[in-house]
């Protein structure tokens, strides 16, 4: 178990202290006395072209003057040594001298041995919390298969056990049928075994600790609650599956993990549209064709709480007004020439329970913006040739290619439709400016042009 600590992330120059800078001269033991008592600060001594040469304690001092008089002249070469880092160089995990924090030839800071201590104390503080609060249970064992630790999780699985009941204690006296001990003797990983702790069969991992090419412990891990749970779980998963399947058949709702795309720029928008979706707040995706607007809306629709309603979409600038009004609020029959009999649900209809996607929002005239407003106000629709008024819950996700602050400053675009669409924006990023994803979205078309066409799958 790889237990790396949190402070090797740090640069030097994030967890440096204040130092004062000391020219050098031949000054006398009680001088140099002086000079460090009444420094606040670390001190670092340079020489003639300002580089760091040394520093002095009043643990050093005081010792020197036990050995000499206070007249004697420190030479240069009985300093303290100092080590020199860069500013952008990680955080050093251990230390035998005051080191120098640099950036480029200025001196700004050191890093103390209480610094060390410091970030080591803080660390030790996030470990323990992460260790107790971890869902599954934990327990590490010494090379002589006594308990060091055991997290709370495990502590309550047992019934409630104190720390003081467990630490120091032989793992085989506490916890029912292991073997954790055998793998301190063997170094061999055991991985998703079945084990019945307590009447009660479990998944648990074993794994040896290593130190310098020798074992030295084992951590043990419950993976789940029981077996049980491990049902519950493959079950859900098959679940999920037969979903996913029967949606891929009625046209597959694209999700934030099934995105193809590493890089910062999409990350960030993932991690925006993932807020968005848990809201219920209208939301603008913006950005050029070609861009995946559409999937985002459909990634969001999948992550919000209408997941299990139906996505709608469709594209306003695909149908000429009249057609488009159809399209949304629905007709009756014979309310116009070639209405369909029966009439029709429009798209605010059948976005019932779930979400409406309107891509290219921009391109509404001013008339159907005005109409769109009032429905986004009072969520009732009036089907063309019909006075029944039919209420319909529903979210907006929007999406342009056009700047829509833009085109109400122009006078293009409603500021009022504008500012109930707007409540939430996604800008995302065109290919060109998220190059390194380019290798992933190639190969993933690669592949899948493979199987279209059934030919042999190429190497990208």
């Amino acid at each position: 178990m790889n237990m790396d600590v949190t402070y090797k992330t740090f640069t030097c120059g994030e967890k440096s202290e204040q130092a004062t800078i000391v020219a050098f001269e031949n000054q006398d033991m009680q001088t140099w006395l002086t000079i460090v008592v009444q420094t606040e600060h670390p001190i670092v001594i340079i020489d003639q072209h300002d580089q760091p040469i040394g520093t002095l304690t009043l643990e050093f001092i005081a010792k020197r003057l036990e050995e000499s008089s206070s007249e004697y002249i420190l030479p240069k070469h009985e300093l303290l040594p100092v080590q020199c880092v860069k500013k952008s160089d990680p955080f050093p995990v251990e230390q035998r001298m005051l080191s120098v924090v640099i950036d480029g030839d200025r001196i700004v800071g050191v890093i103390t041995q209480r610094t060390l201590q410091t970030v080591r104390d803080q660390d030790g503080a996030t470990l323990s919390l992460i260790f107790d609060s971890a869902y599954e249970g934990i327990v590490i064992i010494d090379r002589n298969q006594t308990i060091t630790s055991m997290n709370q999780s495990y502590r309550d699985f047992l019934g409630g056990l104190k720390e003081r009941d467990v630490i120091g204690r032989d793992v085989t006296s506490v916890i029912d049928n292991t073997e954790l001990h055998q793998v301190v003797k063997t170094g061999i990983p055991e991985r998703g075994k079945v084990q019945t702790i307590q009447g009660q069969k479990m998944v648990v991992h074993r794994l040896p600790i290593w130190q310098e090419g020798e074992i030295v412990g084992a951590v043990g891990m419950l993976i789940f609650e029981g077996m049980t749970e491990l049902h519950r779980i493959l079950q859900y998963e098959a679940t999920s599956k037969a979903k996913a399947v029967k949606t891929e058949k009625q046209g597959a709702v694209q999700t934030f993990e099934t995105m193809i795309g590493k890089s910062p720029s999409i990350q960030r928008v993932k991690s925006l549209a993932r807020k968005a979706s848990r809201t219920k707040a209208s939301v603008v995706i913006q950005g050029e064709s070609g861009t995946g607007k559409e999937l985002f809306a459909q990634g969001i629709h999948h992550m919000s709480s209408r997941s299990e309603g139906p996505f709608v979409a469709i594209n306003c600038s695909a149908f000429p007004e009249n057609l488009l009004e159809s399209e949304l609020f629905g007709y009756e029959g014979g309310a116009f020439t070639d209405a369909r009999k029966g009439g029709r649900r429009g798209k605010f209809e059948q976005a019932h329970g779930g979400t409406l996607f309107l891509d290219e929002v921009s391109e509404m005239s001013s008339s159907m913006q005005a109409k769109i407003l009032r429905i986004l106000e009072t969520k009732e629709i009036v089907r063309i040739g019909s006075e029944q008024v039919i209420h319909s819950d529903f979210r907006i996700v929007a999406a342009t290619n056009k700047d829509l602050k833009a085109l109400v400053q122009e006078g293009q675009f409603r500021q009022d439709l504008f500012y109930r669409l707007h409540v939430i924006r996604l800008t995302v990023p065109p290919l060109r400016e998220r190059k390194e994803d380019i290798p992933k979205l190639l190969g993933f078309h690669m592949e899948r042009l493979a199987q279209e066409y059934e030919v042999e799958k190429k190497s990208n």
